[in-house]
């Protein structure tokens, strides 16, 4: 059992790694052949599920679906581009 001062501070933790992984799938989301883009997806949703549970916040475990938010990442520039539209 933790305190609520800790708990809070894993919320905290758990949201500014959050904005990480959100910012490395766009950037895969760019890029989606771009290997090293993947592995810092992949990286920054571990980092996020091995954050305990906080105050507010439940433990995540993204990685658990990631495969299938890769593929459609990689799937959306394609059909941006099918429909007249670019990602850049």
């Amino acid at each position: 059992m933790s305190d609520g001062m800790t708990d809070i501070a894993r919320d905290q933790e758990r949201e500014e790694a959050y904005a990480e992984y959100i910012e490395a799938l766009a950037a895969f989301v760019v890029s989606p052949d771009n290997k090293v883009l993947k592995a810092k997806v992949q990286e920054k949703a571990k980092a996020m599920d091995e954050i305990k549970r906080g105050y507010f916040d439940g433990q995540t475990n993204i990685t658990a679906g990631l495969n299938a938010i890769l593929r459609d990442a990689s799937n959306l520039k394609e059909a941006l581009k099918q429909i007249g539209h670019s990602i850049t």
